[in-house]
């Protein structure tokens, strides 16, 4: 029993240890916390150790073909600065500020073509002021005002 125990307990330091690689940026490490069924990371976390601390900084996610699905920053493990999230074909679909995990900020979403579907402000997760939308074509075709509900 206490062989299988160490084997398990080994097993999984090794496999954190083989999963953790360092990543472009300076001190930060990413570990792979999602796969795909045929082994590619689907969703990556980056990290910083400082001390006895470790800070996830950053997170990603992957289409299976390895493309950036979805970026941004964090802190103190939530949402933070202005996350995006790319089309398969790579083009910027949407971006949003967060501030402590919650919507708080610009956020814009964009048609497949690349011009704007719509956009606003967030504050502490919720819509606020004036919101627009757009046809595929760009042209304004609706307004609402958040402040006024």
């Amino acid at each position: 029993m206490k062989t299988k125990l160490l084997f398990l307990s080994l097993f999984i330091s090794l496999s954190f240890l083989f999963s953790c690689k360092p990543s472009a940026n300076s001190g930060e490490q990413e570990l792979v916390v999602k796969r795909y069924p045929d082994n590619k990371p689907a969703v990556i976390k980056y990290f910083k150790v400082e001390g006895r601390d470790t800070t996830f900084t950053k997170e990603k996610v992957l289409y299976q073909d390895g493309k950036t699905r979805l970026e941004g920053a964090l802190s103190m493990g939530k949402r933070e600065g202005t996350w995006t999230v790319y089309r398969e074909d790579g083009k910027i679909w949407s971006q949003t500020s967060y501030k402590g995990g919650l919507e708080d900020g610009p956020s814009v979403v964009n048609h497949e073509n690349g011009k704007v579907y719509y956009e606003g402000t967030y504050k502490e997760g919720k819509r606020i002021g004036l919101w627009k939308f757009y046809n595929k074509e760009g042209q304004l075709v609706n307004e609402n005002n958040f402040d006024q509900k």
